[in-house]
């Protein structure tokens, strides 16, 4: 899976957050550091 972006905060509608996390091309910023653990197997 490859990320294309990270998402913080207000900004986007949550259809376009839904829509955007569905797809695989967004993670949520609190979600990044297990992310990471888990893409890099650290």
């Amino acid at each position: 899976m490859v990320c294309h972006a990270v998402i913080d905060g207000e900004g986007s509608s949550s259809n376009m957050v839904g829509y955007l996390m569905a797809t695989g091309k967004v993670i949520w910023f609190d979600d990044l550091e297990d992310w990471l653990r888990l893409y890099f197997a650290l």
